[in-house]
Parts: C-alpha cells; sequence; structure tokens
C-alpha cells in the first residue's frame, strides 16, 4: 500500500537601565493562611487607592519595580478568600453587569510595558468571563470559569497596556481573580545591540541566509519574517539576546509530508502535486494530465485519480498516475499517458525548477517533465499545460 504525502509544487532590569523587570502584581500562596487577611490595602505587593472612575493597585519595591500601576473601571477586590483556601497577594475584580471593561497596566515615566502573565480563575463555572488582551480586538481562548487559564503576552511596546474583561451575565457575583500576575516593563532608553539572525538547514552547518536586526539589550528573539517565510518548512532557535552584539541560529527543518527535491522522493509512497489554481488529476479512463480545476473535483489526498508517484529508474524519476497505472510523458503542449514504457516516456523524465512566482514561500518548485515546465491553467484544455520560461507564473 503505498503512503500518501502532500507535495507543494508549482508557480505556484535593574529598575534603571536597560534590563527588563518582572514586575509582580499577584503571587498565589497556595496553603491556608493561618490568619484572614482582611483589609483591601493589606497586600505584599502594593496598596489599593479608590480613584474617581475606579481602583487602582500601585507597586511597591517588594514587586520588583515601585509605581507600576494596574487601574480598573471595575472594582478591584483583595481576594481574602477564594476556592476554600486563602490566596494572599492575589487581585481580583468584581463587575456586577455583564458589560465590556478595561484593566490598564501602566509603567512609570521612562518604562516601558513589554508583556504580562496572567493565570484568571472565575469564582463559579456558571459565570464566565472572556478576557481580551491587550492589541487584540477578540477575546483569548479559553473562557475563563472554575479551572484556571493562562493568558500571556510578549512583544508590547508602549507605556501601558489594556486589558478588557467581560462577565457572560450580570450578577454581584461575578468575581474574576488573576491568582499569578506579573507584568514586564524595560526602560524606554534601553541600549540596543545588533543581532545576527542565521538561517540554516537541518544539519546546522549549512547557511541559507543571514539578516542584521537592532534590537534591545536582553529583549526576546525576534526572528525576521523574510528568513521564516516559506510555510513548509518548521524553524528553531538556538541562542538568546543579551548585552552585546550577538547571533542567533535558526534551523529550518521541512514539514513532516512535504518534498521539494527529487532525492526526496519514495519508490514506495505516493504524492499529490498541488498549487494555488488546484490539484493534478486525471479522468477515469483519462489519455491525459488533468486537474481538479476541470475536473470538478474537491481535492482529496486519498483520491487516487488525485495521487502521483515519481519512479526512479537507472538514476532517472519517471511521473506515474496511481489512478490510472499509466506514465506521463511529454506530448506537444500537454502531459500524455501511457500504459507502456515507450521511448516517449523515456524521454520524458522529471526534475525540479526554482519557482520565481508570488506564491514561492508556498510553492517553491516547478514539475519539468521532459526538460519542459508544467502547471496548472485554468484557460488551457487540458488545464495541466507547458508553461516553458515562466518560472515567474
Amino acid at each position: 500500500m503505498k503512503q500518501k504525502l502532500t507535495l507543494l509544487l508549482l508557480a505556484l532590569f535593574t529598575t534603571m537601565g536597560a534590563w527588563a523587570t518582572d514586575v509582580v502584581i499577584s503571587d498565589r500562596t497556595n496553603t491556608v493562611a493561618t490568619n484572614a487577611v482582611t483589609s483591601t490595602n493589606e497586600h505584599k505587593y502594593g496598596t489599593y487607592s479608590n480613584a474617581s472612575g475606579g481602583t487602582t493597585f500601585t507597586t511597591n519595591a517588594t514587586s520588583g519595580m515601585a509605581g507600576v500601576t494596574v487601574t480598573a473601571d471595575a472594582a478591584i477586590i483583595r481576594a481574602a478568600w477564594f476556592s476554600n483556601a486563602n490566596y494572599l497577594h492575589v487581585m481580583g475584580f468584581n463587575p456586577s453587569d455583564a458589560n465590556a471593561h478595561t484593566i490598564t497596566i501602566s509603567a512609570p515615566d521612562g518604562y516601558l510595558v513589554t508583556g504580562y502573565s496572567i493565570t484568571a480563575i472565575s469564582t463559579s463555572v456558571n459565570r464566565q468571563f472572556t478576557v481580551t488582551p491587550a492589541g487584540d480586538t477578540t477575546p483569548a481562548s479559553p473562557n475563563v470559569t472554575s479551572s484556571l487559564a493562562t493568558f500571556n503576552k510578549t512583544g508590547l511596546s508602549n507605556q501601558t497596556a489594556t486589558i478588557t474583561i467581560q462577565a457572560a451575565n450580570a450578577n454581584t457575583g461575578n468575581f474574576l481573580c488573576f491568582p499569578l500576575f506579573s507584568v514586564t516593563v524595560l526602560s524606554a532608553t534601553a541600549n540596543k545591540v545588533n543581532v545576527t539572525y542565521e538561517l540554516y538547514e537541518s544539519d546546522g552547518t549549512t547557511l541559507v541566509n543571514s539578516v542584521v536586526k537592532e534590537q534591545e539589550e536582553n529583549s526576546a528573539v525576534e526572528v525576521p519574517s523574510s528568513l521564516t517565510a516559506a510555510t513548509y518548512y518548521d524553524y528553531a532557535t538556538e541562542g538568546t539576546i543579551g548585552t552585546s552584539d550577538c547571533t542567533i541560529k535558526v534551523i529550518r527543518t521541512l514539514k513532516s509530508g512535504y518534498v521539494i527535491s527529487l532525492d526526496g522522493f519514495s519508490n514506495s509512497k505516493c504524492y499529490n502535486i498541488r498549487n494555488n489554481r488546484g490539484t493534478w488529476a486525471v479522468g477515469s479512463g483519462a489519455t491525459v494530465v488533468n486537474s481538479t480545476v476541470e475536473l470538478n473535483l474537491a481535492f482529496s489526498a486519498s483520491d487516487t485519480k488525485q495521487q502521483f508517484a515519481f519512479i526512479t529508474y537507472e538514476g532517472n524519476v519517471y511521473l506515474y498516475s496511481v489512478g490510472e497505472g499509466k506514465f506521463a510523458y511529454v506530448d506537444g503542449t500537454k502531459l500524455s499517458l501511457t500504459a507502456d514504457v515507450t521511448s516517449a516516456v523515456a524521454a520524458s523524465p522529471v526534475t525540479f525548477q526554482e519557482s520565481t512566482s508570488s506564491f514561492k514561500t508556498s510553492e517553491p518548485i516547478i514539475v519539468t517533465v521532459g526538460g519542459k515546465m508544467y502547471g496548472v491553467s485554468t484557460g488551457k484544455t487540458p488545464d495541466v499545460f507547458q508553461y516553458d520560461n515562466h518560472p515567474e507564473d
């Protein structure tokens, strides 16, 4: 039994300076406390103060940096009791309606909020909340219920970051708690370093390309999109960014099931040949190679009409239709099919040519048969048609 794979083809901080600082807002204590905490201002990492239009919490030096504020237009509460245990140093919110409410994190002057990490929980599965992260327009998944949910955000670069919360229904018992809540801030005048991103093949030694990017000291690895544009690879990085110029190694590995070179083929497997216009296919009793467009077929990896084998024989590779049990060969501008190994088949070996089209990041190669380039054209019959000298199409 041949194994089906997919083949993409054709035209297809210290608190001053440049160091990042994690500022703790909430820090859950998992064991029951020996004494109850009842005062809303009794908090290890800062104090609450009621203000017009909402309640503000301001961090102290114990949090990691004094002066970071969290302001909400729904009341901030100090959760002394939660889920049958005392959760000390925890921030909670108590909106009694089902309106959207904002929670705004603000860094002191001279600093930027670059990210945060939140673990959230509701008092009841029946009192659900949605949480919309800073910079997003749609709520994150999952909804917050009586099970812990984590919301992390990186890549921010403003003095403030606003999170939106919303209860599913109006209820005076709506309590949303953040047992774990930390904010990352960075000096707005952070020093810059040059980061060289080097892209390697999976062997880790063959260099493909490199890009130099200026970033802040101790910032997160941010691989330039130009190095990861090819969607048929998985990417992994090695290295971190410190306080001096550095190199980050990016290694790409071909995704499982994709073939982009002749040496990747196996005589015991079959393949789908696809591009943005359609998938190569044959009809019942076909004499030519066509596509799903003209044959009015939906793509199906298991449909033998859309399966081809690349048969290696005496150093050459030949195209074979699994559905029809026939070899393809160059016949004018089309690819015809024959069950016999003829001289025309022998003169029609398969090679690959690199695509130069706008789709090359997802469709990197062109199938060449007998030295002729073939692609899918919706304006030809059959629509798998010769495209000589047009790698850009």
